[in-house]
């Protein structure tokens, strides 16, 4: 089993095509969306918009009044970890266990 972060997250890149936003380049405008790897798009994924990359999702905080980031920002989890991340349409290696993702969310009773 791959090493996992805090987050509940992959640390480990997966075999297929990646990148590392704090220092691989910005894909080419082909890709519209991204997530970090593990993590489910519809969850927490980063769309691409004119200025920069928009969180949305149904875990994004307040993403109607959050401005976008730059490409550099992306794949940084909670705990401050940087994660590699793929396009969101790739669900064949963004899909992790929900039961192990949820373990790690704070529970509000």
């Amino acid at each position: 089993m791959a090493d996992r972060c805090r987050c509940g997250l992959p640390l480990d890149p997966p075999n297929g095509r990646h990148w590392w936003p704090a220092r691989d380049t910005e894909p080419d405008a082909t890709v519209r969306s991204v997530v970090m790897v593990g993590q489910q798009p519809d969850h927490l994924r980063a769309e691409r918009v004119d200025d920069g990359w928009h969180t949305r999702g149904l875990l994004a905080n307040h993403a109607e009044h959050t401005p976008p980031r730059p490409w550099s920002e992306l794949g940084r989890c909670w705990a401050g970890t940087k994660h590699a991340v793929v396009e969101a349409a790739d669900s064949a290696i963004t899909a992790a266990p929900s039961a192990r993702r949820a373990s790690s969310l704070p529970r509000h009773e």
